[in-house]
Order: C-alpha cells, then sequence, then structure tokens
C-alpha cells in the first residue's frame, strides 16, 4: 500500500469511482467528511505556550495563524480555541 493507510487507499479509490461517474458527488462528500483531521483544541494558556516557546510576537503568531494581533491578544478572556475551525467559546458559556 506505499505506506498509505486504509482510510487512504478507500478515499482515494471511491475518488477514482467518483471520477468515472461511478460514485455520486453523495458518497464522495460522505467520504471526505469522513477523512477529515479531528480538530484539536487548545487552552488559552496553552495558545499562549506555544507563542511563547516559539519566540514568537503576538503580531508574527497571528500572521500565521492567518488572524489578528487582537484576536490573539483576547486568548485570556477565552475558555478554548478551536485552530482549524477559529471556533472560540466565552468562560461562561
Amino acid at each position: 500500500m506505499n505506506g498509505k493507510s486504509i482510510s487512504e487507499v478507500v478515499h482515494e479509490s471511491i475518488s477514482d469511482l467518483h471520477e468515472i461517474g461511478l460514485a455520486d458527488e453523495m458518497t464522495m462528500r460522505k467520504f471526505d467528511a469522513q477523512c477529515l483531521p479531528e480538530v484539536k483544541q487548545y487552552t488559552a494558556a496553552q495558545i499562549k505556550a506555544i507563542r511563547q516557546a516559539s519566540k514568537l510576537s503576538q503580531a508574527v503568531f497571528a500572521r500565521y495563524l492567518n488572524t489578528s494581533v487582537e484576536v490573539i491578544g483576547k486568548f485570556a478572556v477565552f475558555s478554548f480555541f478551536v485552530l482549524s475551525g477559529f471556533l472560540m467559546t466565552r468562560n461562561n458559556a
């Protein structure tokens, strides 16, 4: 399997079937959704620790995350931050 996981091989096969018209759009979407990586959640403290360990300013760290300095600066008032989706929830939510 050339180092590929079973799910990668299955997804590749379904994708090939979709390309030649043997798998419909709905089937392809379901397989795409199943292959998405799990979104990791980080606390504000963890985000701050990552930034500090990387020796990055808030401005540079914000650029890496494609967000604003204001968002990076507000981590302390949020209970968690999901990097992939930029989902933020207040402590009292």
